[in-house]
């Protein structure tokens, strides 16, 4: 009997570790450039100042345009989901 830490080696023949297991996709990595990085920490930092007006504005629908920050951070959040595409 072996210990209950010991680990479990699967083979080929054997079936995968768990259901989840089939369904993980390996990437390649991608090393992204320092200039992107910084611009999106930026935009992120926009979204995470607000508005002090409307402090429940998340930029999820887009700005009536009555109120600067607010535009601000939906202009900000449309440029940082095309810097993640």
């Amino acid at each position: 009997m072996r210990p209950a830490f010991a680990p479990v080696f699967f083979t080929s023949e054997s079936n995968p570790p768990s259901i989840l297991a089939s369904r993980v996709k390996f990437v390649e990595y991608q090393p992204m450039d320092v200039e992107s990085l910084k611009k999106q920490v930026q935009l992120m930092r926009i979204l995470v100042a607000g508005c002090k007006k409307h402090p429940a504005y998340r930029a999820i629908r887009p700005a009536t345009g009555n109120c600067e920050p607010c535009v601000k951070m939906w202009k900000a959040r449309l440029e940082l989901n095309n810097l993640e595409k």
